[in-house]
């Protein structure tokens, strides 16, 4: 007689984080095998053993138990494929990955971390140590079966995490944006096209690939609500947008953050609304409290 039980659906059981571990390991293979991305293994074997140690230390000792490392790997993943140091470097992903895990243990609020680790470590290693370090901006060679795959793939990723919202909202936001640069750049009707595809092509980028799927909509430092995600991505898009013009411009102060408009953006506007959306929260919480204590006549 046939066994009706349903057979266990693999895909079904993994979890968004194991999806984000899969989808980011075929970026880094993908990018290492077609366009020597990394620059070396062993700058992952670096990244990925600082981040895994650091993690395992600081969650027994300030929490008092092991976490999953997951997170630990895909920082350290991340941070392998987004910085470029100087060739023989090795320093900037030693330094890079304990700023990553630590970020979550120190710059914290009302119990969250308020930035994306590698976004973090990155934007501070992009400030202090400029001269030596910079940001990956390789693209895929405009290969459109490539980009098609990942960009399904993550699609997938997110939805199964519950932020797709945040993703369209970013890429429709940066391409509003682009286009805007497109119009302000072109001569003319004739040439915008050229000018706004020269804006839009960051997006087919391993790195606008990780900052749309993995930073823009890392659920531990995102805001509580749906709305609040999608204007927070809209806000994202429009700091690099300003900071873009800036710098085209020639506006002093914001050529630091020049390498990594988005990375900046991000930096700046990520933690500002975590703040505003836990202090909101914990008023609306307070406000419920007294209303449950009020006397009733």
């Amino acid at each position: 007689m046939q066994n009706d039980a349903k057979s266990p659906n693999i895909f079904a059981r993994l979890t968004p984080k194991h999806l984000v571990v899969i989808l980011i390991t075929t970026i880094l293979v993908v990018g290492e095998w077609q366009y020597h991305v990394i620059g070396g293994y062993p700058r992952l074997v670096v990244a990925l053993g600082v981040c895994m140690l650091t993690e395992l230390v600081l969650s027994m000792f300030v929490l008092g138990r092991r976490v999953p490392l997951l997170s630990a790997y895909v920082s350290g993943t991340s941070l392998t494929l987004l910085l470029k140091p100087e060739a023989g470097l090795i320093w900037p992903f030693v330094v890079g990955a304990m700023l990553s895990i630590l970020s979550k243990y120190v710059l914290r609020w009302r119990g969250r971390h308020l930035w994306n680790p590698t976004n973090c470590s990155i934007c501070l290693l992009l400030l202090v140590a400029a001269p030596v370090t910079a940001i990956l901006s390789h693209e895929w060679s405009n290969q459109l079966a490539t980009n098609l795959l990942l960009w399904a793939y993550g699609l997938v990723v997110v939805s199964r995490a519950k932020v797709l919202h945040v993703t369209l909202a970013y890429a429709a936001s940066f391409a509003l944006f682009a286009a805007l640069r497109g119009w302000m750049h072109a001569e003319d009707a004739r040439t915008f096209a050229s000018t706004f595809n020269a804006e839009i092509g960051p997006l087919t980028g391993p790195m606008y690939q990780l900052f749309c799927f993995f930073m823009v909509t890392d659920p531990p430092t995102t805001v509580s609500t749906k709305r609040g995600r999608i204007f927070v991505a809209f806000l994202v898009a429009l700091a690099e947008h300003l900071i873009r013009v800036g710098v085209e411009d020639g506006v002093s102060w914001l050529m630091p953050f020049a390498p990594a408009p988005a990375l900046f953006a991000l930096f700046f506007v990520g933690p500002v609304a975590m703040v505003v959306s836990l202090e909101w929260n914990a008023h609306r919480a307070k406000l419920a409290g007294r209303s449950r204590l009020a006397p009733t006549t």
